[in-house]
């Protein structure tokens, strides 16, 4: 592949999901999407068909940049972007398209009419297939990344930049399991978990953007979760293309 086009697929992918979900809606509950979300129309629709080709080469951005990189870590990361790509592509496909469909039509109905197709999109949104494919992509990207920040580690701190990612992991989880992503207490985490990349890494800065946007992408990819693990992917990468490592 031409350097050139290389550069345009890792460098651009990230780039352009982290903008276009700056401008990404935000509605957290379980139901109420058709009120909540029916006012951003028809920005919703076109903010979807935009991530179902923006999540997508995402994946083969990150594929790219492991592309040259040996090892088990290397492998494990080809492998979770292939669960990654189909899996947050389907939850780009429900809860955004699908829903998005749904509440144009519901823009045409009144009264009782409405009330179905309402019930529709919150299953749509928050049903047990769409979180299902929302959760398995999420974790698929993180540990994809996380394992590319131990590919991309000098080997004398392989394993230190592991357990890291594994920690980071936990705070993924310990941020679902008690609604605390976005806190300070959260933030606070996150923020330590960067500075150990920095301080485990080698070389540095690339181990602890990868991490990071392990953590905030995995976390949610609407604003500032997203766009700003999107922001260290691009900054990572842009580091990896201008000092490549040796396989």
């Amino acid at each position: 592949m031409p350097k050139i086009v290389r550069n345009m697929m890792v460098l651009g992918a990230p780039l352009v999901v982290g903008v276009v979900n700056l401008f990404h809606p935000v509605h957290m509950q379980m139901t109420g999407a058709y009120q909540a979300l029916a006012p951003h129309m028809p920005w919703w629709l076109v903010l979807h068909l935009i991530n179902l080709v923006g999540f997508a080469l995402l994946g083969l951005a990150a594929f790219l940049l492991v592309n040259e990189q040996g090892g088990l870590a290397a492998t494990l990361t080809r492998v979770c972007i292939a669960i990654y790509v189909p899996f947050y592509v389907g939850l780009d496909t429900l809860a955004g398209i699908g829903t998005g469909m749904l509440i144009q039509h519901g823009q045409t109905l009144m009264g009782d009419q409405l009330r179905p197709v309402e019930k529709a999109i919150d299953v749509l949104w928050a049903g047990r297939i769409t979180y299902a494919f929302g959760a398995i992509g999420s974790i698929a990207w993180s540990i994809a990344v996380f394992c590319a920040a131990v590919a991309f580690t000098d080997r004398s701190r392989k394993v230190a930049v592991a357990v890291l990612g594994f920690v980071a992991f936990t705070v993924i989880g310990w941020g679902f399991a008690t609604s605390s992503f976005g806190t300070f207490q959260w933030w606070i985490a996150v923020a330590t978990i960067g500075a150990l990349g920095l301080a485990l890494g080698r070389p540095r800065g690339p181990s602890a953007l990868l991490i990071l946007s392990g953590v905030l992408f995995g976390t949610l990819h609407v604003p500032p979760f997203g766009p700003l693990g999107m922001l260290c992917f691009l900054a990572a990468a842009i580091w990896l293309e201008l000092h490549p490592s040796p396989r």
